[in-house]
């Protein structure tokens, strides 16, 4: 009885825990990261409590934006997790970018180390109506570059692509994400402040992408 009892009671603690870090991740977004924002206008260092916020915002949007835009999850997640300069995701779905079909048009008949540099508004293209979102979110801006991967022996002819992006955030960013009868707005200039002083680890992101995708 009593292992249950302190099970029972670990798990309304943390199921408690859990519960305050998204109130106050909810009255962050939509109230107080405005005034981190001024602060940060006047030169100010932020508090601990505020740099603690900005962090359980930018984690709570890794598992909330999943199902949304899952490649951009993971990206933010790594942030939190890896030391690495370079990270490569294989796993991902951008067949609903036109930009994306556009840029490998132009590529097709370019030789190998060929590239083009792609962008997307992000008030327009963020919204999750937008067949843009996945890729915009996730790599905005990007270079699509055209390679031959020569280790493939058994498909000497097939050319693949990738897409690298910075995943470092803009100091001056104001991104809203438009649910047609609300929106969240985001200060991107509070994940670089983290970023800045180390609290997460800024990488360039890879994508791999077959000549079909």
């Amino acid at each position: 009885m009593k292992a249950k009892k302190i099970i029972k009671i670990t798990f309304l603690a943390l199921l408690a825990l859990i519960s305050a870090v998204l109130v106050n991740t909810c009255i962050y977004v939509f109230a107080g990261q405005y005034k981190s924002v001024e602060k940060l206008s006047k030169g100010q260092e932020l508090s601990l409590y505020e740099c603690c916020s900005i962090y359980a915002t930018h984690l709570t949007m890794c598992f909330v934006g999943y199902p949304i835009a899952p490649e951009a999850a993971r990206e933010c997640l790594k942030l939190h997790f890896t030391d690495k300069d370079t990270v490569y995701f294989n796993w991902h779905n951008f067949s609903g970018s036109k930009k994306l079909e556009e840029a490998h048009r132009q590529l097709i008949d370019k030789p190998d180390g060929s590239s083009v540099r792609i962008s997307w508004n992000g008030n327009k293209d963020y919204s999750p109506f937008s067949g843009e979102h996945r890729l915009a979110i996730a790599a905005n801006p990007c270079t699509l570059t055209k390679v031959r991967y020569l280790e493939f022996e058994c498909f000497p002819d097939e050319y693949w692509y990738t897409i690298t992006t910075s995943t470092e955030y803009p100091k001056y960013s104001r991104t809203e994400f438009n649910f047609k009868k609300f929106k969240i707005v985001i200060n991107e200039g509070l994940f670089r402040y983290l970023q800045d002083k180390g609290w997460l680890h800024k990488y360039t992101a890879v994508y791999h992408l077959s000549a079909d995708q």
